[in-house]
């Protein structure tokens, strides 16, 4: 009950701040990301999940922002402790063409990462753009850094192929795709799929509920008793400003 009274709170306090119109960073969309669940008598199980995103999608120059956190706890014991870091700049060629330089951080300890980096330039190409539809494809050759749990170290260059689809069904739904798969130059058994599905639904002009599903897979593993893949599945408040 104490934390739904929080959240409770903070819609107050967001909507209350909002209509005082603090503006900064004022031509990027802005938002804000909450998950919380609780399970307690047989179990005690906490969830948790916070993401920021910034961007600015507009112009001959385009920035992306998106920093995602994942905690959850299962009788007092952490069951999972991911970060991710996503960043993006984009250069228009032509109307449809632009370079981009993208990187990338993530720190799983539960999937046996201790980290993975990797940052590089690339080209992309703008299928649809319009009120209702947006599609862009990336293809990027980027420089790698991963440090397993089992102490393997290595560096790669590799391949990044990326496409990012966004359909407005209406003014308040949108639904979201985000693939991504890198692959090593030097080692075609060395390589990755991320898939993300977003569902968002507006309730007022600043506040949403977003569902998300987030799949990560990983051909090579650290040693242990780790899986291939990692699925996510998320129920957020979105705060818009």
């Amino acid at each position: 009950m104490k934390h739904l009274f929080f959240f409770i709170i903070l819609i107050f306090l967001y909507e209350n701040l909002g209509a005082l119109n603090i503006n900064f960073l004022p031509d990027w969309k802005k938002e804000g990301r909450l998950s919380y669940s609780s399970e307690n008598g047989n179990n005690d199980e906490d969830n948790f999940a916070a993401r920021l995103k910034l961007d600015k999608p507009k112009g001959k120059n385009r920035y992306y922002f998106d920093l995602q956190y994942y905690l959850e706890r299962d009788d007092d014991h952490e069951t999972e402790n991911e970060l991710i870091l996503n960043a993006r700049s984009e250069h228009s060629i032509s109307k449809k063409t632009f370079y981009f330089f993208n990187g990338y951080y993530n720190r799983d300890k539960f999937s046996g990462i201790q980290t993975r980096i990797y940052a590089g330039p690339g080209l992309g190409y703008i299928f649809l753009d319009s009120d209702k539809h947006l599609l862009k494809l990336y293809n990027s050759v980027n420089y790698d850094y991963e440090n397993l749990d089992d102490g393997t170290d290595s560096y790669n260059a590799s391949d990044n192929i990326r496409f990012i689809y966004e359909y407005h069904l209406n003014s308040k739904i949108t639904l979201g795709e985000d693939t991504s798969y890198s692959i090593a130059f030097n080692n075609s058994n060395r390589y990755f799929v991320n898939s993300e599905t977003t569902l968002d639904f507006s309730i007022t002009e600043h506040l949403s509920i977003t569902f998300n599903y987030l799949i990560e897979y990983q051909n090579i593993i650290a040693k242990g008793d780790y899986k291939h893949t990692d699925r996510k599945f998320t129920t957020s408040l979105s705060f818009k400003f």
